[in-house]
């Protein structure tokens, strides 16, 4: 289920990321283990995590490059494979999808859309924002993606 495509202003967010390269069809697999290592880095380092988990899409096509991370509250430096990042601050795009992660796709396309009718361009890349922990909650029906796009003209 789709919600209303909104725009918002929002603040920079540091953040904690392991940058990856995959396959639409991979990047779920791959996740299961990124996540848990920027996690496991949070906690070791005593980073206090300020937001749900995201991947944020570099590129896509054949092969995507995109980042798995966490926001924190204040910045951290990286170690090894996690890397100190932010997410965009200013405004954004954002729409709430509801359901499993295989349906993201509908409201990236429905943001797409929406950028084309309103005369809009991203000015950065892309996130889903995993609002719905699936540890707690194994319906995927009720499980909620916040997917934001960066407003440039």
């Amino acid at each position: 289920m789709l919600g209303a495509i909104e725009t918002r202003t929002i603040e920079a967010q540091p953040a904690l990321v392991i940058r990856a390269r995959g396959s639409a069809a991979t990047i779920g697999a791959m996740l299961a283990d990124l996540f848990p290592t920027v996690h496991q880095f949070i906690q070791r380092t005593g980073a206090e995590m300020a937001g749900p988990p995201f991947v944020r899409y570099l590129t896509m096509g054949n092969e995507w490059d995109f980042e798995a991370g966490a926001p924190v509250a204040t910045a951290v430096p990286g170690e090894g494979r996690v890397e100190a990042s932010s997410l965009a601050g200013g405004e954004v795009a954002v729409v709430t999808y509801t359901g499993p992660y295989e349906g993201v796709g509908e409201a990236h396309e429905a943001i797409g859309t929406w950028l084309a009718e309103q005369g809009r361009l991203p000015s950065g890349p892309p996130w889903d924002s995993y609002v719905t922990d699936p540890m707690q909650e194994p319906d995927s029906t009720k499980w909620r993606t916040d997917v934001y796009y960066p407003l440039g003209g």
